[in-house]
């Protein structure tokens, strides 16, 4: 165990503290699992019957208490009450029966329960035969109890006693299991815990007395080390192998090592300090040209920040611009809106003139067709009247005879005048209607040519306002590209601002710097002197 390291000492002590806790583990595990299934029983299959068994009992009690009740009854009226309550017992102790045969016994308990199912049978017949009596004759039933009835209800109350009695006999036996069990249990895990603890305290002991000696060995040389002295002789020690051997060796290593540094720190804390006086010439000279690039650096930013005000005022005449341009071209919109209305209304103007013309055209072919008719009908006229002549010729060379006949025809030439007449001045109104009507079908035809006329104009119109709409849009777009360029230039020129502006600013801290950098290379110079005498502390061989 002397060549083991401190790590493997550490886990063999910690493994054998933790098997001898998994024991303790698994044997309280185990402990525990039996008395756990000790209890399952008990209190799952053994306390349920032993409570059955019990109210087995009372159900019984009150059942004979019953038939007493009824044979002791007043009436009739209240041995049929006691009767009625005895049927709701009889289901009542049935049910319990049932439960306990379901319930998983031992085999006492099982031949027991079978000696109570016994006398039940028994008894169930005669509480049957009982009831009857009851019904026949109160005193016939009381007779039937003391002399048939209760030995066999002894019997029973006997037998489920004997069940009840051996249930708490068992459940007994479960609780002194379970109360063994627990002792064991507690006794096992106390004296694998002692042992545990003794054993871990043992190792405890052992392991640190052997780390404790190699620790005060390595925390002497740590302290020479620590007090400058590097002489200390290694030739008559024993480094070990393990992590505080490792600890020593590389102790030894760190001596070696300051005594090597110590020697190059004296050589090198002259030239430091050489270097140090150099630096602080060549620093005043860069401070000298930083103060000369921050004034440059402020005036290049003003004229910068200048640039932006103009870029500002620029963007923002040109968000005007591209606002009056968005203007006109909705202006635009609205103009080429209106015009394809009116468009619309004259097309539809000229729709509805030719159908006027079309309906003259018709008209007069209409008053043409009169025309044709009042001819006939003048006509008729003409020939009417000669008839009418030659009635009348015809009526005078009759005589007296044809006078009647004359006056006929000279009403009927007088109506064929008026209808000559009348038809030469419907002729004449036809004559007039024409020429009425193809004036204004030449007229009609002018006016239709002229809505077309005015209808390509409109055309032409809607189309150069749709063109100027379109170069308006253009126009917007264009003007909106200026305005994102001009935003673009503005945000660039804030960008060139800031950053000269933060170039300013760095060459301001840059002259800070530089003035650090004097102080610093001052107290670099301070520090390598007293490096120097910080060096003549150690003692090296």
């Amino acid at each position: 165990m002397k060549t083991w390291g401190v790590k493997a000492r550490l886990m063999a002590g910690f493994g054998l503290v933790l098997v001898l806790l998994l024991v303790v583990t698994l044997a309280a595990l185990m402990s525990l699992g039996t008395i756990k299934g000790k209890i399952g029983e008990l209190v799952g299959e053994r306390y349920p019957a032993a409570v059955a068994a019990n109210e087995l009992v009372m159900v019984a009690y009150e059942t004979d208490l019953l038939f007493r009740n009824a044979a002791l009854a007043e009436d009739y009226e209240g041995m049929d009450t006691e009767l009625k309550k005895l049927d709701e017992q009889l289901q009542r102790e049935n049910a319990l029966l049932a439960k306990l045969k379901a319930m998983p016994m031992d085999a006492q308990s099982k031949a027991l329960m079978d000696e109570v199912g016994r006398v039940h049978e028994t008894i169930a017949k005669q509480k049957v035969t009982l009831v009857s009596q009851f019904q026949l004759d109160r005193t016939t039933g009381a007779t039937f109890i003391n002399n048939t009835y209760a030995p066999v209800s002894n019997a029973y109350r006997d037998a489920v006693l004997k069940l009840v009695r051996h249930q708490g006999s068992v459940m007994e036996d479960g609780k002194q299991q379970v109360a063994s069990g627990t002792t064991a249990a507690l006794s096992v895990i106390s004296i694998v815990a002692v042992l545990a603890i003794i054993t871990g305290l043992v190792l405890a002991l052992l392991i640190a007395n052997q780390v404790i000696r190699s620790l005060l060995a390595a925390s002497n040389v740590a302290e020479k080390i620590a007090a400058g002295d590097l002489t200390h002789d290694w030739r008559g020690q024993t480094i070990g192998k393990d992590e505080i051997g490792l600890l020593l060796s590389s102790l030894k290593k760190m001596q070696e090592n300051l005594t090597q540094i110590i020697g190059q720190i004296r050589d090198n804390s002259h030239d430091v300090a050489n270097a140090a006086r150099t630096l602080s010439h060549a620093s005043q000279q860069i401070h000298s040209g930083t103060d000369s690039q921050s004034s440059s650096a402020s005036n290049m930013a003003a004229a910068v920040e200048q640039m932006s005000v103009s870029m500002d005022q620029v963007a923002h005449n040109s968000v005007d611009v591209e606002q009056k341009a968005r203007d006109a071209g909705q202006l635009a919109q609205v103009g080429s809106g209106d015009v394809g209305a009116a468009v619309r209304e004259m097309q539809a103007i000229s729709g509805e003139v030719n159908s006027a013309a079309q309906q003259i055209t018709e008209l007069g072919r209409n008053i043409e067709e009169i025309g044709s008719i009042v001819v006939v009908i003048k006509d008729v006229a003409d020939q009417t009247n000669l008839l009418a002549l030659n009635a009348a010729i015809e009526a005078a060379r009759a005589g007296d005879m044809g006078r009647g006949f004359a006056v006929v025809a000279d009403e009927v030439r007088k109506l064929a005048e008026r209808t000559a007449q009348s038809a030469s001045q419907i002729t004449a109104m036809v004559s007039s209607i024409q020429g009425s009507a193809q004036d204004a079908v030449v007229r009609m035809s002018n006016g239709s040519r002229r809505v077309g006329e005015g209808l390509n104009l409109a055309n032409q119109a809607s189309d150069s306002i749709g063109k100027i709409n379109a170069s308006s849009s253009n126009v917007v777009e264009s003007v909106f590209g200026i305005s994102e360029q001009v935003q673009e230039q503005r945000m660039a020129a804030r960008d060139i601002a800031v950053n000269v502006e933060q170039i300013a600013q760095m060459a301001e801290e840059n002259s800070v710097a530089v003035r650090n950098m004097v102080d610093s290379i001052s107290q670099l110079e301070s520090m390598s002197s007293q490096l120097s005498q910080t060096v003549q502390r150690f003692k090296v061989r």
